[in-house]
């Protein structure tokens, strides 16, 4: 988010290489109640985050609660 200042923990839920895959990968979270989605830059892939957090707990909480919706989903920190 704006003015975030140190490294976060960024749960991923997918990640593209091309930007297009991953900006509509995004929508379509944001549309399904996830309005803090965002594409995170990260060579070279377009990563598809849900939620960041400074806390590690926090992110784990949250990735363990989201699993079963994104089978996929990861913690990256960065």
């Amino acid at each position: 988010g704006a003015g975030v200042v140190g490294p976060q923990y960024y749960i991923v839920t997918a990640s593209y290489k091309e930007f297009e895959s991953a900006n509509t990968e995004m929508k379509s979270m944001r549309l399904k109640g996830y309005p803090a989605a965002f594409i995170l830059y990260h060579e070279p892939l377009h990563r598809v985050v849900i939620a960041s957090y400074k806390e590690y707990e926090k992110a784990s909480e949250m990735k363990n609660e989201l699993k079963d919706k994104f089978p996929g989903i990861w913690v990256l920190y960065q």
